[in-house]
């Protein structure tokens, strides 16, 4: 029986792919419970700290896969992607900039994020929009702030309540960062951001 147990299980090794049995987090989950059961509370502590952390880092490359890709003309970057604190006041990022000559735009996509709520609160109330316009984007409320004298702005698109995408334009129009807040997949987003 013992030999038939042994058998069966290096079969199913052969047959399941290594990279779903041999998962970083799964391995650090499984270090935590072990750790914890030992009585090791430092260690089981740290243990998860390190799992919220690589999983924190699964989230923002998976961020990372809803920007857009480049309109014809335009250079897009390498995706970058940070978990912490960051000039988006923490949270979750993935960015990546797109350059036309002068003209450059770079694109946020960030969750958890302190600015949402801020952002969120002067969409809903006209006093605090000055020189601000509302919008919808891809079925997404967006506020815009464009000067066509100094040729660039921001566009912040509010997703799914818990998401903020910016867009920052320098040197281009702002016909080109709505093509682009256009082209997100907002629909993944959506389906991501609420499952």
């Amino acid at each position: 029986m013992k030999l038939i147990h042994v058998a069966a299980v290096s079969l199913s090794l052969m047959i399941v792919p290594f990279s779903s049995w041999a998962d970083e987090v799964e391995d650090s989950i499984k270090e935590g419970q072990g750790f914890y059961k030992e009585g090791n509370l430092n260690a089981a502590l740290n243990s998860f700290n390190y799992t919220a952390q690589l999983i924190r880092q699964k989230v923002s490359e998976k961020m990372a896969e809803f920007l857009p890709e480049a309109p014809d003309g335009w250079d897009k970057s390498e995706a970058e992607s940070e978990s912490g604190a960051s000039m988006f006041g923490g949270g979750l990022s993935s960015s990546c900039s797109y350059t036309n000559g002068d003209a450059s735009i770079k694109v946020t996509v960030a969750s958890n994020s302190p600015l949402l709520q801020s952002i969120m609160m002067v969409i809903n109330n006209p006093m605090f929009m000055g020189n601000k316009k509302s919008e919808r984007i891809g079925g997404q409320q967006a506020l815009i702030e464009y000067s066509a004298s100094d040729k660039g702005g921001s566009i912040n698109i509010v997703v799914a309540g818990s998401a903020l995408v910016t867009i920052e334009g320098q040197e281009c129009k702002l016909e080109d960062m709505k093509a682009l807040a256009s082209s997100m997949k907002f629909q993944d987003m959506v389906k991501f951001l609420t499952q």
